[in-house]
């Protein structure tokens, strides 16, 4: 039986059973229903019905703290604000498990363990398109005096109650997923390893993410759908394939398409796996996806640098690097992770520097995004010279 959070949301449950309708239905169960999905979702959390689950859920939040009292608490965590943290949790204990934002605050304190702290201004962009030495400099200089206070304020958080799985955020990921799968997070072992000691569990992304090869085994044992299953569109819907290669984890990988992993599935981007090693110059994982038969197209093809297959491609559809078409923002992708030459390759093959994102995988949905704020955000400084 699953169990609610301590003051669960209506809306995230409503999102949940739209989930299981649509895998229902995808698996060829055509006359399940919405109804027959919230009722299923009921039994799971130990209610009868759906109208039984949705009175308990409207119960709860009657009593329910202040926004302002819950937002204070989320900024205060991802702040890394220990002592406001403590000063709010003894005077209003409940707040720990309440939503602010996406998530509650357990969830967004593991937003604050970055390579580089991200802050959400364009000055920011221009510091980290400075040289290496600069950049490095930099990171140091912001991060390593918040390691220790990050894992404080997480063990502040447990200590006083806040649920180490945290099910229903907005990104689907779970606690643990915060902790590990998005793609600038570089995750420290010890916080994976405290969560799980008090209670979390790997879900498909978290045990992906950290290369945990018999976890990937059990959690697609107990259900086939893992296998395949997506990720929310922030992290441009990747299936687990495309995370093994983004997180770097060749063990992973090998593991997924050892259970049955399909080559040709896309993320929201039109990646396969391959694409996305090609691109990241993983080229270890690159082999091990060509090995196992997955179909070279152009993005791979023109980082891998295999030029037969780049001209076959190109004489097939001439125009398709050109903005609005097929591949019109593969620049946009490759300058954010790719080397300076496989967009200088693109660029000499007709793709347009100035060509604006999709916002639905550009960073944070924004409109305007070009390959030159791919870069900058990402600290690609080849690329931006590039371009």
């Amino acid at each position: 039986m699953k169990k609610l959070p301590l003051r669960p949301s209506l809306e995230q449950l409503k999102k949940q059973a739209k989930a299981v309708l649509k895998g229902r239905r995808r698996t060829s169960e055509a006359k399940f229903t919405l109804s027959d999905a919230q009722r299923f979702l009921a039994n799971e959390y130990g209610f009868r019905n759906w109208a039984d689950l949705k009175a308990h859920v409207q119960s709860h939040r009657a009593d329910a703290p202040s926004d302002a009292a819950v937002q204070a608490l989320w900024n205060a965590a991802q702040r890394n604000d220990l002592r406001k943290v403590r000063e709010t949790l003894d005077e209003q204990p409940e707040l720990v498990n309440e939503r602010g934002g996406p998530g509650p605050g357990l969830h967004s304190t593991m937003l604050r363990h970055k390579d580089t702290t991200r802050l959400w201004s364009s000055c920011w962009s221009a510091v980290r398109i400075q040289t290496s030495d600069a950049r490095a400099t930099t990171r140091c200089r912001c991060i390593s005096p918040r390691r220790k206070q990050h894992l404080s304020t997480i063990h502040l958080l447990i200590e006083h109650g806040a649920d180490p799985i945290g099910e229903g955020d907005y990104h689907e990921l779970e606690v643990i997923g915060w902790a590990t799968s998005f793609d600038y997070l570089n995750t420290r072992k010890e916080v994976v390893e405290y969560l799980i000691a008090h209670g979390a569990e790997h879900n498909i992304f978290s045990a992906v993410s950290m290369g945990e090869v018999e976890a990937i085994r059990k959690l697609v044992a107990y259900s086939r759908s893992n296998l395949e299953k997506r990720m929310e569109l922030t992290n441009k819907r990747r299936r687990p394939l495309h995370l093994a290669v983004v997180k770097r984890q060749p063990k992973s990988l090998v593991t997924l398409l050892d259970l049955g992993a399909k080559t040709e599935t896309l993320d929201e981007a039109g990646f396969t796996a391959l694409d996305q090693a090609a691109l990241c110059a993983e080229t270890e994982m690159a082999q091990i996806l060509l090995d196992r038969g997955a179909e070279v197209r152009l993005p791979a093809a023109i980082a891998l640098q295999r030029t037969r297959d780049v001209e076959r491609l190109l004489r097939r559809d001439p125009e398709c690097l050109k903005a609005g078409k097929r591949w019109g923002n593969l620049i946009v992708r490759a300058s954010e992770i790719a080397a300076g030459d496989v967009v200088e390759r693109l660029i000499l093959s007709g793709a347009s520097v100035d060509v604006r994102d999709d916002p639905k995988t550009a960073i944070d949905s924004t409109s305007g995004y070009t390959p030159l704020h791919g870069a900058a955000w990402f600290g690609n400084r080849d690329a931006a010279i590039v371009l």
